[in-house]
């Protein structure tokens, strides 16, 4: 499913237009990225959990060559299924 799917089955379930569904999930996704992108924690109960994570700066070894090389530190976003989301898809 995509977003505009998403958007036409929220629309078809609920007393909204299509338009004004559409609206509603792009601010729902604007705050979500805006709030993790500030370093901040989203809930959304029964659903799961978004938030920024840092792998640290490291050593590795170029598989091709074994030259030795340091991989960069990196921010990443990691999202945590709730325990009812996880449980409902086995």
């Amino acid at each position: 499913m995509n977003k505009s799917q998403l958007v036409a089955k929220i629309a078809a379930n609920t007393d909204l237009t299509r338009r004004e569904t559409e609206v509603m999930v792009q601010r729902l996704l604007d705050e979500i990225v805006d709030e993790v992108a500030h370093g901040h924690k989203v809930t959304l109960t029964g659903f799961g959990t978004f938030k920024r994570s840092r792998h640290q700066a490291r050593n590795g070894v170029n598989p091709r060559n074994g030259e030795k090389l340091t991989i960069k530190a990196r921010t990443f976003l990691r999202f945590v299924p709730s325990r009812t989301f996880k449980n409902l898809i086995g």
